[in-house]
Formats: structure tokens, C-alpha cells, sequence
């Protein structure tokens, strides 16, 4: 593999949630994760099929280092948007955010559980956990194994089977209704239909 080859399947080392890559993704070697992926911050994505159930427990769970803020690490597609997102604020804070309704990016609200500002930093590796408990509409974030944010969100009936997006976000319900590219690198990037919290909190 070269240090740079294209990304044209990620592989599913558990399950059969495969990934495939678009635009400029590319596998990058010699970093903390050999290989990582590498996203160019405008076209590069990874899709997969759908994840996890926003009516339902859900763990996301995934490595990152970013290059920029506010852009969309990860995130599942509803019909309209996005159900939800975790990404690098511009305030240099993490958030996990999570659509009340299943519309439009430019007309949607959301529930967003959030760490300190100050929290996210260019160039870093940092190792982001998000969780939801439907038994008690609670959504938590975990930054590098610690608690970091919690909010609390009243379950939205998933609408779709809407794919899992990686660096990029749903914003409208046509086809090419993308937006929010990061420009980072991304590795092990994992999913579970409960609530899985990581160690050492």
C-alpha cells in the first residue's frame, strides 16, 4: 500500500458494516494508526450502511485528529438531515449532537451534549465516544475515555436507514445534499445498538 493510495473500501473487522470511500480519501501510513484515513476537507467521505438506531441505545466510538474545526467528524443520515453529529466546534470544544426533527440543516435544532472549551486542539489525536440511553433520554459525550458533557434528549423516531457518514453530514434530502467535510484523520471507528462507556472515566 503506498503512503497514499485511495480509499476504496474500509473494512468491517467485526460486523458486516463495511465502508466505501469517495473523492479525497486516502489511507495514510506511519502515523499513530497504520493506516489511518485522511480526508482532504472537500470532497473526501466514507460511507457505510446504517449504524445504529437514534430511537434506541447507541455507542459511537472513534479516533480522530483533526486539521480544522467545525467540520463533521461523523454522523447518520436521516431523510431531511442528519440525525446526528459529533464534530470539533469552532469554540475548541467537542460535540455530539442529536436532531429533534429529522429536517433540513438550515431549519433543524438540536441537543447537543458538549465538553469545556478549550478541549480541542489542532494536530492531536484524540480518542471521542458518544452515547445515548433511550431509557433515560440521556446523551453523553466522552473525550479520551473521560466524561466530558451530558444533555439530555427526548428520543426522535428514526425515519430512515440512513447511512453512517464519515467526515461529511447530511444537510438536505437530495442526493448530492452534503456538506461539513473534515479535513483529518480518522481510524477505528466503531458502533454498537447500546450503550457502551469507555474505561477509564
Amino acid at each position: 500500500m503506498s503512503e497514499e493510495s485511495a480509499v476504496t473500501t474500509a473494512a468491517d473487522v467485526a460486523g458486516t458494516l463495511t465502508g466505501t470511500g469517495q473523492g479525497g480519501a486516502t489511507w495514510n501510513n506511519g502515523e499513530t494508526f497504520d493506516p489511518d484515513a485522511q480526508f482532504d476537507g472537500s470532497t473526501g467521505t466514507i460511507t457505510a450502511g446504517h449504524a445504529v438506531s437514534s430511537d434506541g441505545n447507541f455507542t459511537v466510538s472513534f479516533w480522530v485528529k483533526p486539521s480544522v474545526l467545525s467540520q463533521t467528524v461523523i454522523s447518520q443520515d436521516g431523510t431531511e438531515g442528519a440525525i446526528f453529529k459529533i464534530y470539533p466546534s469552532i469554540n475548541t470544544y467537542w460535540a455530539f449532537a442529536m436532531a429533534r426533527t429529522d429536517d433540513p440543516a438550515s431549519t433543524v435544532l438540536w441537543d447537543a451534549a458538549i465538553s469545556a472549551t478549550g478541549t480541542t486542539k489542532l494536530g492531536i489525536w484524540y480518542h471521542i465516544t458518544a452515547t445515548y440511553d433511550a431509557s433515560t433520554d440521556l446523551m453523553s459525550l466522552y473525550v479520551n475515555d473521560k466524561l466530558a458533557g451530558t444533555k439530555s434528549h427526548t428520543t426522535l423516531s428514526d425515519k430512515s436507514n440512513g447511512n453512517l457518514q464519515i467526515a461529511r453530514m447530511r444537510v438536505t434530502a437530495a442526493s448530492t445534499g452534503y456538506s461539513g467535510y473534515t479535513k483529518s484523520e480518522i481510524a477505528n471507528v466503531q458502533t454498537w445498538n447500546s450503550v457502551v462507556n469507555p474505561v477509564g472515566r
